[in-house]
């Protein structure tokens, strides 16, 4: 259909070069709306791996993990009341906005996964929770917001390593020296 100019002005578009229906609009509530969903995924996943292993040390470490992630969803919740909090930010990055399952998440791990794999899957997301965190500090606009980000991006980092440490130690590569 083609647009005539007499009929509906006020609908004609403002130039006829047009972004991607994929990147139109996304904000960063919409990030933070994926950082929300990708840290209960991460629960849900350090769950499923807690229900697998019946060593302690492993098992406090995972039930640390899920504490950290549950605080760091708390966290991002309470983001939407905060004063200094605008949303309306742009974020182009549309990478990032791919569903926390479909990208390294539960929808990919075997039913009967054992620990190596969930370990595996574990350092993908927390690789990819610290990019989000990243993104969402270059985003902000308020001192406060960027430096909170930049924090929970060196955690997502930081789980990162740990969690690499014990894949390897499982896997008998690494030494008990961590």
């Amino acid at each position: 259909m083609r647009y005539k100019r007499d009929r509906f002005p006020a609908e004609r578009p403002r130039s006829r070069r047009r972004r991607p229906e994929t990147t139109m609009g996304r904000t960063l509530d919409d990030l933070l709306g994926v950082a929300i969903d990708h840290e209960i995924a991460s629960q849900r996943l350090y769950r499923r791996a807690l229900e697998r292993t019946t060593d302690g040390p492993a098992r406090a470490f995972l039930e640390s993990l899920i504490e950290e992630e549950q605080g760091h969803e708390r966290t991002l919740r309470e983001l939407r009341e905060m004063a200094i909090w605008d949303g309306s930010v742009p974020v182009d990055d549309e990478d990032l906005f791919a569903a926390p399952s479909a990208s390294h998440g539960e929808d990919g791990v075997p039913a009967d996964a054992g620990l190596d794999t969930l370990l595996a899957f574990a350092i993908r997301r927390e690789h990819r929770a610290r990019m989000l965190f990243e993104q969402a500090a270059r985003a902000a606009r308020h001192p406060e917001l960027v430096s909170l980000f930049e924090g929970l991006a060196r955690e997502e980092a930081q789980h990162h390593r740990d969690i690499e440490g014990r894949f390897l130690r499982q896997q008998g590569r690494l030494g008990d020296e961590m």
